[in-house]
């Protein structure tokens, strides 16, 4: 059971990190040629943090068991690149929320500087205590930055839920574009499937349950992640590659 279920999570873990890396580099294609800065901040984003940084850190994490203490010579470092670039597209992110959703809001600019300073602090206190060494995470440092990541796509899904109400309603006036209006919602829908993902995973290590009673239940864990994981994927690919079938379908459904 625990190979099928760690089959099944690799697959889909790796699809999801190749499709924002994918998906990404198209957006940021797209803001250089038309010069829009909310393509160039979330596809920075998607690039960073869940492609090239979660990516790096999927790998070092199975590394360890692979190379066990051969490889803490290279694993820390690696590990302390990785959480660094997927760090950084948590703030084109986060600056993506802002300019996009609440562009004029005192409060919410707050809220980015509260979020942007856990995750700088927590990260460079993680790296200082050589948190990066250890295979669970302990230290109170990788749990203040968590606090950003962790809360990050529900505020995400929040906002987009909250656009997309707005933009059916002028939609169904005839004053917006059906297919943008449903790309809100489905980024709602994807920023919940990665919110999902977050603290399925993460839930454990923040309830500081040990390792070997992780086992126990860790097929659970990665499947459960796994299909988060592929929600996220099917809910980006109907907003940014939406095949005829399912643009009719909305254009029909909303108009």
């Amino acid at each position: 059971m625990l190979a099928i279920a760690g089959s099944f999570y690799l697959v889909s873990t790796y699809a999801f990190v190749l499709f924002c890396i994918v998906l990404g580099v198209r957006l940021v294609g797209l803001s250089r040629r038309t010069g829009a800065r909310p393509e160039l901040y979330l596809g920075s984003a998607l690039c960073l943090m869940g492609g090239v940084g979660y990516g790096i850190l999927i790998t070092m994490s199975l590394s360890r068991g692979w190379f066990g203490e051969a490889g803490m010579g290279w694993i820390p470092g690696v590990s302390l690149l990785g959480k660094g670039l997927h760090d950084i597209g948590v703030l084109f992110m986060i600056t993506f929320v802002v300019t996009v959703f609440r562009p004029t809001e005192r409060w919410a600019r707050a809220l980015a500087a509260v979020m942007v300073g856990a995750l700088v602090v927590g990260y460079v206190g993680h790296a200082i205590t050589d948190g990066f060494r250890e295979a669970q995470p302990t230290t109170l440092w990788y749990w203040l930055g968590f606090a950003t990541i962790g809360t990050l796509p529900l505020w995400n899904a929040t906002e987009a839920f909250l656009y997309h109400g707005q933009m059916r309603k002028r939609a169904a006036l005839g004053l917006a574009d059906p297919m943008v209006a449903n790309r809100f919602l489905l980024f709602g829908v994807a920023s919940t499937f990665s919110a999902l993902a977050v603290w399925t995973v993460s839930i454990p290590s923040l309830l500081q349950i040990p390792l070997d009673r992780q086992m126990t239940f860790i097929s659970f864990t990665l499947s459960l992640t796994a299909v988060w994981g592929i929600g996220a994927i099917g809910s980006y690919w109907l907003a940014f590659f939406p095949p005829a079938w399912y643009a009719r379908r909305v254009g029909a459904k909303t108009a």
